[in-house]
């Protein structure tokens, strides 16, 4: 393997080792496992082998043998045991037991009957056999746990660290990049670091134990085979640096794949309302196409390495049959037939875990991509702790900023110093044209972001020093857009409450916000699905099932973005009532485009280009020229429209 790719796949087990601890217990039994088959599998060539030559060859000879396999089998063991247990130091007594061991079984080769041994051979054979494929098994079960284990909080931890992110993240990092990390990215991450390791170590010892048996059946021969290793190993090296390379391109093909269908899918609506199916489906068989030469190019040189290997190993093989040939059959050659074959046998049983050792560096580069992409997402910073912050349980006197500025990006002010004072128990209204700040505005204050200027006090507290979870516990938040998941109505009510909540609650709640009506008209009543992103559900209807959600919140501070914009008639007078009864006694901050739904606002706030231009009441503002005046009477039309001030004061 490559020091390059070796010291990667180092680093990636080293950042993973934490996975590994809770784990160790079939990661040892695993190695074990791994341990007792390459022994097995060179028991049989080994041993076996040699021996079966002798067998045939005193077959020919009519000699009479008195000895027993079975008994002097057992007489040898006693004498092992009885050297190991004797007197001297262990590695005396080692030896000691090795010679025994040695001189017992070349009795047996040499006076029990022929026929017998190869009884006996046979079924050691078989022995042998079920245990490797014992230990086989056994390896295998074990690290797909490992796999699997790893793999399954390996996810988990990516999911935890994206949704601890700052909000701002994720106007940098796509909802489908992180999908396809979270996803497919960590699947190759199981292949990059236990897959791989396990089948390195598992062929390694294989290697190993036949490299240790074919030097002991000719140190000649497996020198010749030595020296064209060097040639194979360059070349696949720099196979697996291309395929490196074309493996990033590859994900990054899926990862444009998946956006482009998550994004039609998405806008399904406008997509069919627009006729653009042509068009989508143009735009997806592009970024397949791309995908698919992507893939084309990595598989045609993934595909090139095994055989390329082959290729090498045959041709090894080949050459040492012939030189091998030669020195059995030379006048002077001390090379046995036996050990000829037994070099043989070891060498062409090497050539499978080496050719697996060769994938290994090629399935290796394709997940370095995958753990570089990961390992971004953890090492992104999350939202900052809370451990010295405090505690807040409500809301008393009032919520204020003051000279608060916040920036996207450094040169561009999306809020520039707004200062305001909002009385606990008041509806505060944002008006203003669009990209004006609003929305931006209300996310401060639960702290989806953080001011780059001035500060956001809850009745004189710095919110900078306010425990996020307690602050947010205290608000809730309806939107235009209101977000249902793929769940029963009663659920996506419930969403978010503590602990579990009776369903007395769960339609209290629905019928504080008009929609008990229409739950039981539903198939299911509230165990009725809602379909993804609540697409069984008239936009009224999510609507109120989002009210509902906030109802059961019981939230100190109510944030309504823009909550009755999209809706008709009908439904904007039921949400409207229903919003009616969840703002009383409650801190609100509405934003609005129909400004009918802000008149009773305590006070309204006009924005535009991020600073607040007017303050006052409904009736205040209208009666003075201004840009709430200009708004109002563009969707009024009760007088003529003036020429628009471009800032007020």
């Amino acid at each position: 393997m490559p020091r390059v790719t070796l010291n990667l796949l180092m680093m990636t087990i080293l950042r993973l080792r934490r996975y590994f601890k809770p784990l160790w217990r079939p990661i040892l039994v695993g190695l074990a496992a791994m341990a007792f088959f390459a022994l097995f599998s060179g028991f049989s060539i080994a041993m076996i082998l040699p021996i079966m030559e002798k067998v045939f060859m005193r077959a020919q000879d009519a000699t009479v043998e008195t000895l027993h396999v079975g008994p002097a089998l057992s007489a040898t063991a006693s004498q092992v045991a009885s050297a190991l247990g004797g007197e001297g130091s262990f590695q005396h007594r080692l030896d000691a037991a090795k010679t025994v061991a040695a001189t017992g079984l070349t009795r047996i080769q040499n006076q029990a009957p022929p026929l017998e041994v190869l009884s006996w051979l046979c079924a050691i054979t078989l022995i042998a056999v079920f245990l490797k494929n014992l230990a086989d098994y056994t390896r295998k079960i074990s690290f797909v746990r490992v796999e699997q284990a790893t793999t399954e909080s390996l996810r988990i931890d990516v999911f935890r660290r994206i949704l601890s992110l700052p909000l701002a993240t994720f106007h940098r990092v796509t909802s489908t990049q992180l999908l396809s990390r979270t996803v497919t990215d960590v699947e190759l991450i199981k292949q990059l670091t236990i897959n791989t390791a396990a089948t390195f170590v598992h062929n390694l010892l294989q290697v190993l134990v036949y490299l240790a048996i074919s030097i002991w059946a000719s140190s000649r021969l497996s020198l010749v085979s030595l020296l064209i290793v060097p040639p194979v190993a360059l070349i696949t090296g720099r196979i697996a640096s291309r395929l490196k390379r074309h493996s990033t391109r590859a994900q990054v093909r899926i990862a444009e794949l998946t956006g482009s269908l998550n994004e039609t899918l998405g806008g399904i609506r406008i997509v069919k309302g627009f006729g653009t199916e042509p068009r989508e489906i143009s735009r997806f068989a592009q970024a397949t196409g791309r995908y698919r030469r992507a893939v084309v190019r990595l598989m045609s040189l993934d595909s090139l390495a095994a055989p390329l290997s082959e290729f090498w190993g045959v041709a090894i093989g080949v050459g040492v049959l012939y030189y091998g040939g030669q020195l059995v059959l030379g006048p002077d050659s001390g090379l046995s037939v036996g050990r000829f074959f037994l070099f043989l046998f070891a060498l062409v049983s090497m050539l499978h875990p080496l050719k697996e050792l060769s994938s290994v560096v090629t399935r290796f580069q394709r997940g370095a991509a995958a753990a570089t992409r990961v390992f971004e997402i953890l090492d992104l910073e999350p939202e900052p702790e809370d451990s010295d912050a405090l505690p807040v349980t409500g809301l008393r006197q009032a919520l204020e900023f003051e000279r608060v500025s916040f920036f996207y990006r450094a040169d561009t002010p999306v809020l520039e110093d707004i200062s305001f004072h909002a009385p606990a128990g008041t509806t505060t209204a944002l008006v203003g044209p669009s990209g004006a700040g609003k929305s931006t505005l209300v996310d401060l204050i639960p702290r989806f972001y953080e001011p780059d200027a001035g500060r956001i006090l809850i009745d004189g507290v710095d919110l900078s020093r306010v425990r996020r979870r307690d602050l947010r516990a205290l608000i809730g938040i309806v939107s235009q857009d209101p977000i249902l998941f793929d769940d029963t109505v009663a659920n996506n009510i419930a969403y978010g409450a503590a602990g579990d909540v009776p369903r007395e609650a769960v339609v209290a709640a629905a019928r504080a916000a008009n929609a008990h009506e229409f739950i039981l008209a539903m198939p299911s009543g509230y165990d009725s699905p809602v379909g993804e992103h609540g697409l069984l559900l008239s936009g009224g209807q999510r609507q109120r099932l989002a009210i509902a959600r906030a109802v059961l919140r019981n939230p100190t501070i109510l944030i309504l973005d823009e909550a009755t914009s999209s809706l008709d008639a009908e439904s904007e007078t039921l949400v409207q009532d229903a919003l009616e009864r969840l703002r009383a006694g409650r801190t609100t901050f509405v934003i609005a485009h129909r400004l009918s739904t802000v008149r009773d606002a305590d006070r309204i706030l006009v924005l535009d280009a991020g600073r607040i231009v007017a303050t006052g009441s409904h009736d205040e503002l209208v009666g003075r020229p201004g840009l709430y005046r200009r708004l109002h009477a563009l969707q009024f039309r009760t007088e003529a429209i003036p020429k628009i001030d471009a800032m007020e004061s």
